[in-house]
């Protein structure tokens, strides 16, 4: 599994929504950045997932979270305590 899939499975978990929901919300956070590679791509597609960086995501997924009420940092504490991601993505 991709450390992408990894959190967006985590995250939904946590929100207790469907991942389809979490990526969704993550696509529409992703296409709104202000870079061209965000731009170029299909709001409807995994694409916009797919280019972006491990920070880029990060910060994404921060957003999400955040309007949740959910800190990024638990997620992670929460994934590096279960082995399925080894340090935190700088």
């Amino acid at each position: 599994m991709k450390v992408k899939d990894v959190y967006i499975n985590a995250i939904a978990r946590v929100l207790g929504a469907p991942p389809y929901e979490v990526e969704q919300e993550l696509r529409f956070t992703l296409f709104f950045y202000p870079s061209s590679i965000y731009e170029e791509c299909d709001e409807d597609s995994r694409r916009a997932i797919e280019a972006a960086s491990i920070p880029d995501l990060r910060r994404a997924l921060s957003a999400v979270l955040s309007r949740n009420g959910v800190r990024l940092s638990r997620i992670e504490h929460n994934l590096k305590a279960a082995g399925m991601i080894e340090t935190s993505p700088a």
